[in-house]
């Protein structure tokens, strides 16, 4: 779909999907245009960290809940919520958690960048 943007991960929240799919009955012969609940961002060599930011901007104006930029080469993550205007930056002795979009999700930084 021209003009769509797909992170490299992208979770639903089931009862907001089985709706979707409830409401919207042939959803899997069109583009599926659920906003997600939480994107995920990996960095890799070639990314533009201003293409990033960009993507995350645009993911969190379109309603996306919670976004996580991963940097495996500085092994951090940047975590994004809807409503905040800063990120937290969190480092390997950090843990990350999901916040109200996952609750109960929790793990340390390091846990992501398996040595």
């Amino acid at each position: 779909v021209k003009g769509s943007r797909i992170p490299d991960v992208l979770c639903f929240m089931a009862a907001r999907l089985a709706d979707y799919k409830r409401d919207v009955p042939d959803w899997g012969s069109k583009p599926f245009v659920l906003v997600p609940d939480l994107c995920i961002e990996v960095i890799s060599p070639n990314d533009n960290y201003s293409d990033v930011d960009d993507k995350v901007a645009v993911y969190l104006e379109d309603g996306v809940r919670l976004v996580w930029v991963i940097n495996p080469r500085n092994r951090t993550v940047k975590v994004y919520t809807a409503g905040s205007n800063q990120s937290t930056n969190l480092k390997a002795d950090d843990t990350l958690t999901g916040g109200d979009v996952l609750p109960g999700f929790s793990t340390p930084v390091r846990n992501l960048f398996p040595e």
